[in-house]
């Protein structure tokens, strides 16, 4: 009779532990929003908008190559859809929630690990500029010169007011010269 107590214990146990990690689980996959398109025995066709990016996709495809389960995977990061054939026409709930939560973990490490499309897109118009200041010029001017000369001439301006204001930009424009070493 006790051992049986202790079955039915542990077994509770476990259900309240999968319910608290897969509540976690479909916590992020509702915030990343990751939908099931499609699934059959042996396959699944998941979407989300992050896997439009080439990169995040590619790399969520790479870490699931990998994995036991996991016979074939292909990403279409112009749909943001990722396509996963399993060696096994049908998962355990255990084996699904796990599945799950390494698609959600390395997904959100891989979107830690690109760089924005706001960053992507304000670098492009930065190098677009530099190098129409470049050619404007004739090669005398490009952005980091006139920034360091804008800052070499506010500290100048400002020295006699706030000398540790003027000395740190001072600051700034030499390593700005020498490329920020």
């Amino acid at each position: 009779m006790r051992k049986s107590g202790v079955k039915v214990m542990a077994a509770f146990l476990g259900r309240v532990v999968l319910s608290f990690v897969g509540g976690v689980i479909m916590k992020n996959i509702t915030t990343l929003n990751i939908q099931v398109l499609h699934a059959m025995p042996g396959r699944i066709r998941l979407q989300c908008p992050a896997w439009k990016s080439e990169a995040v996709a590619e790399r969520l495809a790479d870490s699931l190559r990998r994995h036991s389960l996991v016979e074939q995977v292909s990403v279409s990061p112009i749909t943001g859809s990722l396509l996963v054939h399993f060696t096994q026409q049908h998962l355990g709930r255990r084996q699904f929630d796990k599945f799950m939560g390494l698609v959600v973990k390395q997904t959100t490490v891989a979107m830690e690990q690109e760089a924005s499309s706001a960053t992507i897109l304000m670098s492009r118009i930065i190098d677009s500029v530099d190098s129409r200041l470049k050619i404007a010029t004739n090669g005398t001017f490009d952005l980091p010169s006139l920034f360091g000369i804008a800052l070499a001439t506010l500290a100048a301006k400002g020295f006699r007011s706030n000398r540790a204001n003027s000395l740190q930009q001072f600051f700034w424009v030499y390593r700005l010269l020498r490329g920020g070493r």
